[in-house]
């Protein structure tokens, strides 16, 4: 049976309790979640949550949430309290300790997912009374409020318009005197699953009480929430032989259990520290991705847990000169040939493209063949990246042939069935709408015709010679733009080096007499390499950029373009990262010119002013400030699309040497995960107004409704 006493002063809020007036939002809360669950194999093309034309999704999405609503039914959730769901999910209602507004969560697939979370709260009231409350969330997500088990809010009929937006939901909540017991569910059904709600009070009669029913004394509860906070890694990117370092939050409630496991599911930690503050958890840790695990316990009940991932990173180093540009392709060659086909999983392409340029085609298996084509088989999401490191292995085997035929024939199959571009028949959720995407499958679409003229391509029912001309002609209009006016998604450490790869590509399989093409993908290369001369500090992108995200902002050694600036500068230490453009970068016979890699050599004091990008979402350009010295590197983007919220956009950043790194931005959750934007890192709530001169720098934000 609930019971509590009612209280309206606000010097008696609680942590774990709350008085709410009209105006104001419904928490705290427990939650589950958020859980995802894989749809690819029954959902292969967009969902309706991002196609407006589309309905796909819509049955499997109301089923989930009816087996969701149904799991609810007579539980009143106390925290630690475990729940099974729909698709064998069993999860523990855990306390949601957050201060913002809004509660986000995402994460981000190459096929489609179900992402749901779920809320829950009791709230309180003096009286019987009707009051209305907004049910939101940022992103399209399927919504349903209950109150006492019964269905209250529901946004069945906004999900269903054809939009991609999401419109608030308003209703009438009728609350009895006493106890009544809210859930809130939020899910959708895409590739990048940003799940989340807001539950905002507009009408009330009289003040509510919310609380959550938490498993310890509120005082105790209240200190191990604190140690909960204020655990955590002293970084999650480390390089090869680094410790692995955690800061344990101090708690005398509790005890605490620490585990990890490696990438194989190895556990390579198991320990129950006798104090708090500064751990080595992993001395001079290996190359993988580890996850640690930390639970507290009062009398072996585990009452919070917690998990990071981390990863530590292999390394190149150093290896100064434009003269030792060619040994740098093959330190990068070797050390990307090594790496495991399966444990690098969506990399696997470019590791088998590595292994054929050094000659090692006894390391090249079917299995290992057949494997990469999956990717391009599913047209799952950046199957595009996957696709070019093959074509052009079948490149090289028509010059010499080195493997077995049946080899060839597999990647032939594969290029055959493969959609090129939107104007082709069959929806998919392979992104093509964005900068880099669309060099990718024009290029795709030039070579495998060049590769294949006479065959048939079974999505377009047309020739290779068709799809030759076709990619051909976009791919001259794509090289034009961005020599005439600059990159959209202007140094971007994720995208440039996917750009980079199609760009070296182009250079070496071109015919002779595709002098114009040829020529325009080298002028491009060229200014490209400016850039990253011109825009790194210490091995790694030091200016504002169109598309970055959370690690990679945070984690120099996680930028993508890290192997890049290695195997053209080499300047500095580098993660081994063998994205597409790397490994184009170290196979290819491009030779940048000596002037300007002598630009990321010289670190004599050098202030830029530029523009580039063609649009972005409502400017035209970015009007970007960089200055750089031998101490540090200062940039901006200058008032770029002020105001708007930004997903992606990195306004200003200060760099300084070993990895120190500041850099501003507004964000709309504390939440992190690759399906967030903006999260709590990399983003923008509310695009800044930024004014730099020289080395003095002003970023300020106004609150934009």
């Amino acid at each position: 049976m609930l019971c509590c006493s009612f209280f309206q002063k606000e010097e008696d809020m609680h942590m774990f309790s709350n008085i709410v007036h009209a105006g104001q939002d419904i928490k705290p809360w427990l939650m589950t979640g958020p859980d995802f669950v894989s749809m690819g194999d029954v959902l292969t093309e967009r969902s309706y949550f991002e196609n407006p034309d589309a309905n796909v999704g819509e049955e499997a999405v109301e089923q989930a949430i009816a087996g969701f609503s149904a799991a609810l039914q007579g539980v009143i959730p106390r925290e630690t309290d475990e729940i099974t769901y729909p698709y064998d999910i069993k999860a523990k209602w855990r306390f949601l300790g957050t201060p913002e507004v809004y509660n986000g969560f995402g994460k981000y697939f190459v096929t489609n997912s179900l992402g749901v979370v779920v809320a829950s709260c009791i709230v309180y009231s003096e009286k019987e009374q009707s009051t209305k409350m907004n049910l939101f969330s940022r992103w399209k997500n399927r919504l349903r409020l209950l109150v006492n088990g019964e269905v209250v809010i529901d946004n069945l009929e906004l999900v269903q318009v054809r939009s991609k937006g999401n419109f608030p939901k308003e209703g009438i909540v009728h609350l009895k005197a006493g106890a009544n017991v809210f859930n809130i569910i939020s899910m959708r059904v895409s590739r990048r699953v940003e799940v989340g709600w807001r539950l905002e009070v507009l009408e009330a009669e009289a003040p509510l009480r919310v609380e959550t029913l938490i498993n310890m004394e509120e005082d105790l509860r209240e200190e191990l929430e604190h140690a909960y906070q204020k655990t955590h890694m002293k970084a999650d990117t480390y390089a090869e032989g680094d410790d692995v370092r955690m800061v344990l939050g101090s708690s005398r409630v509790a005890q605490v259990h620490i585990t990890a496991k490696d990438d194989k599911g190895n556990k390579v930690l198991d320990l129950y520290p006798e104090s708090a503050g500064e751990l080595v958890l992993l001395a001079k840790a290996a190359v993988g991705i580890y996850t640690i695990h930390v639970s507290w316990m009062v009398d072996e009940d585990i009452m919070a847990e917690k998990d990071f991932s981390v990863q530590v990173c292999q390394v190149l180093e150093p290896l100064l000169g434009y003269e030792n540009y060619k040994k740098r392709q093959q330190i990068f060659m070797r050390s990307c040939a090594d790496m495991d086909v399966i444990e690098a999983y969506r990399e696997s392409p470019n590791v088998l493209w590595c292994r054929y340029a050094l000659g090692e085609y006894d390391r090249i298996t079917y299995s290992m063949v057949d494997f990469a084509c999956g990717f391009t088989d599913r047209w799952e999401d950046c199957a595009d990246f996957a696709l070019l490191p093959l074509l052009m292995i079948v490149y090289e085997e028509q010059i010499d042939a080195k493997l077995p035929p049946r080899y060839v024939e597999r990647i032939k199959q594969a290029a055959l069935k493969f959609k090129y571009w939107v104007d082709e028949a069959n929806d998919s959720v392979m992104w093509m709408d964005s900068e880099n995407h669309r060099m990718g499958f024009h290029t795709l679409e030039y070579l495998a015709g060049i590769l294949f003229p006479q065959d048939i391509f079974v999505n377009s029912g047309q020739n290779g010679l068709f799809h030759s001309i076709k990619g051909r002609m976009h791919l001259m209009e794509w090289l034009s733009q961005r020599i005439r006016f600059g990159y959209n998604e202007f140094h971007s450490d994720s995208y440039l080096p996917v750009t980079f790869a199609p760009l070296m590509v182009i250079q070496k399989v071109a015919p002779y007499e595709e002098f114009s093409l040829r020529t325009m993908a080298k002028e491009l290369a060229d200014i490209t390499v400016f850039h990253l001369a011109a825009n790194n500090y210490n091995g790694c992108i030091a200016s504002p950029r169109g598309r970055s995200y959370n690690l990679p902002m945070r984690n120099p050694m996680q930028q993508g373009t890290t192997s890049i600036l290695y195997i053209l500068f080499g300047r500095d230490r580098a993660a081994m990262n063998p994205t597409p453009g790397a490994t184009a970068a170290a196979v290819s016979d491009y030779m940048p010119p000596e002037g300007i890699c002598n630009v990321a050599y010289d670190y004599s004091e050098m202030v830029n002013y530029y523009k580039t990008g063609f649009y972005h979402w409502g400017n035209q350009n970015a009007n970007l400030t960089a200055m750089r010295t031998p101490e540090y590197m200062m940039s901006s983007a200058r008032n770029h699309n002020l105001g708007r919220c930004e997903d992606h956009l990195h306004v200003a950043q200060v760099t300084m040497p070993r990895d120190i790194i500041l850099f501003f931005s507004a964000p709309y959750t504390r939440q992190e995960g690759s399906g967030l934007r903006p999260d709590y890192w990399a983003g923008q709530y509310c695009a800044p107004e930024v004014y730099q001169y020289r080395n003095t720098l002003n970023v300020s934000w106004r609150h934009v409704t």
